[in-house]
């Protein structure tokens, strides 16, 4: 019988926050009783699926984030980001010392309201594919717009919005992540674009996502936030 893989999960908390605008950084912003790093955390380590959590933050952070983690043994290592998400996402593999077949979840601590179950469904797709993410129907009209004008709207049928977590096989993720370093012109905003730009021929499974699972960005997001964790 073979040994069944070892589930990583990155657990990102680094950005800088410039668009939240509160007094602390986002990430340690007290939602309810608890932070919003502390509920994204609760919610990875509660699903059961995973194993170990390595919490990539601000090195500014890095004394304050340890404190706050010191209660869960499953956070193996909290390590400094990068500049950029993709930088961040880079330095929570290097902290990561498993096999090519072990699995690796990355999530945003900006999305504290994600269901373990949804953590755990992301784990069950990857038994026959290559990835998985967290996604919801776009329900809005979607425009192409040049400058700033409307050129066009786009079929939204099929259209989702992407979420976090999402999960690899970890071969998989540092094989895209390695050739995305090779190409500083492109961008990305999740580690799924970097898969499917990188590994074309990658299979990525969608499992359903909650309109709960917002991501905290301004002010009126954890207003939201704290709205939808009192209806629970």
């Amino acid at each position: 019988m073979s040994t069944p893989p070892i589930v990583h999960a990155i657990l990102v908390a680094a950005g800088s926050g410039h668009r939240f605008g509160g007094s602390e950084p986002k990430q340690l912003t007290t939602l309810g009783e608890h932070t919003v790093l502390e509920h994204a955390l609760e919610a990875i380590v509660g699903s059961g699926a995973v194993d170990a959590v390595v919490v990539v933050t601000r090195l500014d952070l890095v004394d304050r984030v340890k404190d706050l983690c010191s209660g869960s043994p499953s956070v193996a290592a909290i390590v400094a980001g990068g500049a950029t998400r993709a930088e961040s996402v880079r330095a929570g593999l290097a902290a990561i010392a498993g096999e090519p077949a072990d699995l690796v979840l990355v999530h945003d601590a900006a999305r504290p309201l994600v269901a373990s179950d949804q953590v755990a469904e992301v784990v069950s797709a990857l038994a026959d594919a290559d990835a998985a993410t967290v996604a919801i129907p776009a329900d809005d009209t979607l425009l192409r717009v040049e400058t700033d004008t409307v050129v066009g709207t786009l079929e939204r049928s099929g259209v989702f919005r992407a979420q976090t977590p999402q999960g690899f096989r970890l071969g998989t993720l540092r094989d895209a992540h390695d050739r995305a370093m090779r190409d500083p012109d492109f961008v990305a905003t999740d580690d799924c674009s970097i898969i499917l730009r990188y590994l074309p021929n990658a299979t990525v499974k969608v499992v359903a996502g909650s309109r709960r699972n917002i991501k905290i960005t301004t002010l009126p997001d954890l207003a939201t936030a704290a709205r939808l964790l009192g209806d629970i």
